[in-house]
């Protein structure tokens, strides 16, 4: 979820059914008072204590949107950034500058620099990277290469955007994940795969940030994770990671990028009742031993497949934290906006 310039609302009203079960509800938009944070005891040990994150200007009903692949046009794209690429596959969209190679096909988006592979082959495991955070490399400003990242996602065709993690590879993080991954007995097999880079001197090393942009739609951000369904088809959501060094751009990877078709109709807003009733029905029949605490609720769209067609969906996205043997574990659940239904992700 979106960790900057996210503003906060909570539904009052929708807490007010759970506690006192009074409807006051005068108005479809009166029900709806601004608040920042929700606060609740499911069980002795599940706790919601969660900022709560939708658009200022909501409605009592979320538009449901037809959706498609966004189309890119690969040529006027590589013509502005890479002008000296070579087109090498025009069904598929793969381009190759120097050694570098550009794909662009189907709404997705990547390009990996080869001379700065050593970033892309280390962030595999993001986990790892968020702490320790520095804010600022030393000879890289984060908001020059911030806004760096937005202008060359704006010049393929990527608006809209809102930053939702970043993570700073600082020369002394590579260099130690780098011994640590050379002690896997697959290290050598990876490095001929080119699954990992060999890199003996660490001395001219400036390091780099990733940024993760989610998409916003109708004032909404369209949620990164991707599921598989019950048909065992891979619905992925959109995610725009990028890299940015003192040696430019590292690498892209925009995926699933969408075009709004028309719209399909309107879900309305049950209340935040419903997010409470459906972490009860979640997690009644479990065993919790170790603390959980739900800690971020935001409303958000969901690229759902129907028959044979793509919809962003309105959802609530809860996130949640558990101490687990020491360790911090993560979790994401989502619920329909209307009933509070867990949508299941197979």
């Amino acid at each position: 979820m979106g960790k900057i310039e996210k503003i906060g609302l909570l539904v009052i009203f929708g807490i007010s059914i759970l506690l006192c079960g009074c409807n006051k509800n005068t108005n479809e938009i009166a029900s709806f008072e601004i608040s920042k944070h929700l606060t609740e005891s499911i069980d002795e040990n599940i706790m919601v204590d969660a900022e709560v994150i939708f658009p200022e200007n909501i409605q009592s009903e979320v538009d449901v949107l037809e959706i498609e692949p966004k189309k890119l046009n690969a040529q006027e794209i590589v013509d502005k950034l890479y002008p000296d690429a070579v087109l090498l596959n025009e069904e598929k969209g793969i381009y190759k500058n120097g050694d570098s190679y550009i794909n662009i096909s189907n709404g997705n988006y990547f390009y990996d620099d080869k001379e700065q592979q050593i970033y892309s082959r280390f962030f595999t495991n993001q986990e790892e990277l968020l702490f320790p955070r520095s804010t600022n490399l030393e000879t890289l400003n984060m908001d020059e290469a911030l806004e760096n990242a937005k202008q060359y996602l704006a010049l393929i065709g990527i608006e809209n955007i809102e930053l939702d993690e970043y993570y700073v590879l600082s020369k002394q993080f590579l260099e130690e994940k780098y011994i640590k991954a050379q002690e896997d007995e697959n290290w050598e097999k990876d490095v001929e795969a080119g699954r990992e880079v060999f890199k003996e001197d660490w001395k001219d090393e400036k390091g780099a940030y990733i940024f993760v942009f989610s998409v916003i739609e109708h004032d909404l951000p369209i949620v990164r994770g991707m599921y598989v369904t019950k048909d065992n088809e891979y619905i992925e959501g959109t995610s725009n990671t990028i890299c940015c060094s003192e040696d430019g751009i590292a690498f892209v990877e925009a995926i699933k990028n969408y075009n709004v078709k028309s719209l399909s109709g309107k879900k309305k807003i049950a209340g935040m009742n419903v997010i409470l009733k459906g972490l009860e029905q979640k997690f009644s029949n479990l065993i919790i031993e170790e603390p959980l605490i739900v800690n971020e609720i935001r409303l958000a769209y969901q690229a759902q497949k129907q028959k044979d067609s793509l919809y962003l969906v309105p959802v609530w996205e809860v996130e949640y934290m558990q101490q687990i043997e020491g360790t911090s574990e993560k979790g994401t659940i989502y619920f329909d906006v209307e009933n509070g239904k867990e949508i299941v992700m197979y």
